[in-house]
């Protein structure tokens, strides 16, 4: 494990600027939406990059890399959900948010971004992923629509009201998704990625099939790589520490065998937007921890609680 986190912490290289602060975030794509928050890059902006724990790496797409000037200096393959993804990293003088910032940090150029800005019908310029969030507690509120940035441990990003909270890994250094365990219908655990940029909860066929879940036939999804054949199903219910929310609307994938593979671990499912949007996420990078409070459940949305 020491291993491990050496390298996902020579990763992250890069020097943190001020810090704490609110953003107002917007969510695009109707039903199935990802977050996009304000963001700066080499001090110009702001763009809009979607929010995604689910990234091993900060994105740009190419037009807006070429308007500021970042060069591809290397290029490599990386293993999106639908496969083999191409990327060319250049250096970002920094990346801001707020009044959070990093500089020095690599960050990959793809047009697979132009997928998905065509697939949720909104203009996408990047992506904010693990080297830039993880020097930092990242807050979502989704129903206030907010994204709050901090260092660890400050007083003024704790949760005032009862919260769940849930110590969590890292995957691996190529792939430093958030692990957590989950309980699917009174069973498991079951080890599920906290994925902000996924629009939603997604189980794996061996998971389904050990449920006796039986799905039926979508169009095939959006994700990286391309398009992907899933099965639409819903759980009953599914719990994160004390957190829970009940039938919920949950896509069966097979993709997800070849993620784990990919990964060297088990990953049974991802938590995405449609779980995620019924609570305050806190995620403490630096600390491994995560905390979910329940907010009011808009109309419509599976219902979210914190159980005593």
């Amino acid at each position: 494990m020491s291993h491990q986190m050496s390298q996902i912490e020579t990763a992250a290289a890069g020097k943190v600027g001020g810090v704490s602060g609110r953003v107002d975030i917007k969510l695009a794509g109707g039903k199935q939406p990802v977050v996009l928050a304000p963001t700066f890059v080499n001090g110009e902006g702001p763009y809009d990059f979607v929010l995604d724990t689910g990234a091993g790496t900060c994105l740009i797409v190419p037009e807006l890399a070429g308007e500021l000037g970042i060069v591809a200096a290397r290029t490599t393959r990386g293993m999106g959900a639908a496969g083999a993804v191409t990327i060319g990293f250049g250096a970002a003088g920094s990346i801001a948010v707020g009044r959070a910032r990093v500089s020095g940090l690599e960050i990959g150029i793809t047009s697979e971004l132009y997928r998905i800005a065509s697939a949720v019908g909104a203009p996408i310029h990047g992506a904010l992923g693990f080297p830039f969030l993880s020097r930092f507690r990242v807050t979502v509120d989704y129903g206030a629509r907010l994204l709050g940035l901090s260092e660890s441990g400050e007083s003024s990003a704790g949760f005032p009201a009862q919260e769940a909270r849930i110590e969590f890994q890292l995957a691996a250094a190529q792939k430093p998704l958030i692990l957590i365990p989950a309980w699917l219908n009174g069973r498991g655990p079951y080890q599920f990625a906290l994925d902000t940029g996924a629009s939603t909860t997604v189980i794996s066929s061996e998971t389904a099939r050990e449920l006796g879940i039986a799905g039926s036939p979508i169009p095939n999804v959006m994700g990286g790589g391309g398009a992907i054949p899933a099965l639409a199903a819903r759980l009953g219910s599914i719990r994160i520490g004390t957190a829970v929310a009940s039938d919920l609307a949950v896509l069966i994938l097979e993709a997800l065998s070849t993620l784990s593979a990919a990964l060297g671990t088990r990953l049974d499912g991802i938590l995405g937007y449609n779980f995620l949007r019924g609570f305050s996420v806190a995620i403490d990078y630096p600390q491994r921890v995560v905390a979910l409070r329940s907010g009011p459940a808009p109309a419509g949305k599976p219902s979210a609680s914190i159980a005593s």
